[in-house]
């Protein structure tokens, strides 16, 4: 919270230093991905964060700012943003959970235009319309389905993914 808002203000345009890896653990993956992967996580989480926050403001009756009602749409568009260009790209779409996601989002559905469209014509100061709590799952549900809230694993020092194992064995021949 920012005490130059207010109590009931939150500050959407911090950003978290990515997390430090224990010495006892590594990271199985690429590293350019990993920093990808994150930063996409990061931005979905944070999409889903203001979307929460701004929920719960209106459910409480709060006054909600400019300021803070801006930066919670700039952190839910850009979620989908990052997201959106690899849901096109998939040559399987039709085949993938996330093929109506798509369609919700840029071409809408029987009651009205699309999630984008609604975004940029809602104002989120005065409402948290119920189909925007859909649109943040959905990018939740990209996010897992495309990989980046599940890609890589921490792992003890020490320990040997099956992966890396049959890597060892194969190396030591």
């Amino acid at each position: 919270m920012s005490d130059v808002d207010g109590p009931l203000s939150i500050d959407l345009t911090s950003n978290e230093p990515e997390p430090e890896t224990d010495e006892g653990t590594y990271f199985e993956g690429y590293t350019d991905y990993r920093k990808i992967s994150m930063g996409v996580a990061r931005s979905i989480d944070q999409a889903v964060d203001a979307y929460n926050y701004l929920d719960s403001c209106h459910q409480e009756g709060a006054v909600i700012d400019v300021d803070l009602a801006s930066q919670a749409r700039g952190r839910i568009r850009a979620a989908a943003m990052k997201l959106i260009p690899e849901m096109r790209s998939d040559k399987d779409i039709k085949n993938k959970p996330y093929a109506d996601i798509l369609e919700r989002w840029t071409e809408g559905d029987e009651e009205g235009d699309g999630f984008l469209k609604r975004l940029d014509q809602v104002r989120l100061t005065e409402s948290s319309p119920g189909w925007l709590f859909d649109f943040v799952l959905d990018l939740r549900t990209t996010g897992w389905e495309l990989g980046y809230l599940k890609a890589g694993k921490q792992r003890q020092n020490g320990s040997v993914s099956p992966e890396r194992a049959i890597n060892n064995a194969l190396q030591d021949e």
